[in-house]
């Protein structure tokens, strides 16, 4: 939720006690019923707007997400996985820190009129260690191994991109990459260690992985609040 909208009788004692995330999401649902406390997802609207009941335990839907590949090129410090027919639904993976600043990697959710939620390093993480696969390099090590800039962290990168497919001269891009900027690097190197992660997993594996990523981005996780969506 963006926004929460509070009723004139509503009592923060009724989930100030909770102890678990099953026990606070069974709280918020007793206060939106109640019209006291309801979250509300606020989305760019285009054209007439429409209203979702999210997480709902009375009407749970979660949206089917796969693996349908994934796609990134050379120059850009960003990549993507598709996960939905089409090929038009993608998660965005880059640094969303400043300009220069070497923090704040995560995937966001990219919609047709307004980014629809992010997931960071952390659960990204989390998702691939839950399904057997290599977690990703920490924040600050990646940060690190950006601002060294040495050789043999340029060539790691760029022999995931022979991997990948997307450069075929492992001393060449090497030598470009060491060109890049540090933000550049920083960003990179995760994009194309979970890329080439991601391609290398079997199907199945690599399906229940996006659809977890999904879910948790999207705030539709099962440990997910109540809340209603405008957009």
């Amino acid at each position: 939720a963006d926004i929460y909208m509070i009723g004139a009788k509503y009592n923060p004692a009724s989930i100030a006690g909770e102890k678990t995330l099953k026990g606070l999401n069974v709280a918020m649902w007793e206060n939106l019923q109640a019209n006291q406390l309801i979250g509300v997802s606020l989305k760019k609207i285009t054209g007439s707007g429409s209203i979702s009941n999210m997480n709902f335990p009375t009407d749970r839907k979660q949206t089917s997400a796969e693996f349908r590949g994934s796609t990134t090129n050379m120059d850009a410090m960003d990549g993507y996985i598709k996960w939905g027919v089409g090929g038009n639904e993608r998660i965005q993976f880059r640094s969303f820190g400043g300009e220069t600043s070497l923090t704040g990697w995560q995937g966001e959710i990219k919609g047709a009129s307004a980014n629809q939620g992010k997931v960071s390093l952390g659960p990204i993480n989390f998702v691939l260690k839950t399904h057997g696969l290599p977690q990703l390099p920490a924040s600050k090590e990646s940060a690190r191994l950006a601002q060294e800039n040495s050789l043999q962290h340029a060539t790691t990168i760029a022999n995931l991109m022979v991997q990948y497919g997307i450069a075929d001269d492992v001393q060449g891009t090497a030598e470009m990459i060491q060109q890049k900027s540090n933000k550049y690097r920083y960003s990179k190197y995760l994009v194309m260690t979970l890329l080439t992660t991601m391609n290398g997993a079997p199907k199945a594996v690599a399906d229940e992985v996006v659809q977890d990523l999904y879910l948790y981005a999207s705030s539709q996780a099962s440990y997910s609040a109540p809340y209603i969506k405008l957009q």
